[in-house]
């Protein structure tokens, strides 16, 4: 989980214990009850890992193109048995998409709370794997997906605030994020530093970071660490098209 060297393969958190990308990927594809996309043949799944029936479940999958114009969607109720897999439908062959896509899923219960969501970005030029050269862990990629678009996304304002709350020997943060611009907000980090000197403030037990958000869209997420009399917690939030925003907790 943490390796020795500079990699992205094992890389859950370094070694001052900061909580890297795939840790959050990790944490999403573990989700008790879980919506999925699936690579090889563009079905919509529902997973779930626990012992109990889900009933009255409903998920919706939307496609965008690269400029947020919407090329398909779709929703299904449907009651998911314990431990199973539930495949709800397949994303059609959709032509005329821009090479780079968005695929955005949502689950909910009966009472309309979301249980899972999943968010993707995909091109119409496909991976090709060399199943000749794959090993136990790892199968090389005899082509490569276009996601040279990404670049030209425009550019996305958030909006971010905060504030805290003693949480036994230590500090909870509830943080805000919202996009109230007309673009997406691509792959935000989310981070706190001490507003003495900057430094990341670590360990940290993060709720959520590198996800995306739609406009009008909002996210709160949470933030446990150890409380110091030196730290002055500031929440950062800076992604792909987002210049850094930060707000002090509490303001």
């Amino acid at each position: 989980m943490n390796n020795g060297w500079p990699s992205i393969e094992w890389h859950i958190y370094d070694f001052y214990l900061r909580p890297a990308g795939a840790y959050f990927g990790t944490k999403k594809a573990l989700e008790p009850v879980h919506i999925q996309y699936s690579y090889d043949n563009r079905s919509i799944v529902a997973v779930n890992s626990t012992y109990l029936s889900v009933t009255n479940l409903q998920a919706k999958a939307t496609v965008y193109d690269l400029n947020l114009g919407q090329r398909f969607s779709k929703q299904v109720t449907f009651d998911a048995a314990p431990d199973s897999t539930n495949n709800l439908f397949t994303i059609p062959d959709l032509k005329g998409l821009s090479t780079t896509y968005f695929l955005d899923l949502r689950m909910v219960n009966s009472s309309g709370v979301e249980v899972s969501s999943n968010f993707y970005w995909l091109s119409t030029k496909p991976d090709v794997l060399d199943w000749d050269r794959s090993k136990f862990y790892y199968t090389p990629d005899k082509a490569f997906a276009d996601f040279t678009a990404l670049a030209d996304l425009a550019p996305a304002q958030v909006g971010v605030s905060g504030r805290l709350d003693e949480d036994g020997n230590g500090e909870l943060a509830h943080i805000t994020v919202e996009n109230p611009s007309k673009q997406l907000a691509f792959f935000l980090r989310v981070r706190l530093v001490n507003e003495n000197g900057g430094e990341e403030i670590l360990p940290v037990l993060l709720q959520d970071s590198y996800f995306s958000l739609l406009p009008g869209e909002r996210k709160e997420v949470t933030a446990k660490f150890e409380q110091s009399p030196r730290l002055k917690p500031v929440v950062e939030v800076e992604g792909w098209n987002v210049s850094r925003q930060s707000s002090r907790l509490g303001d």
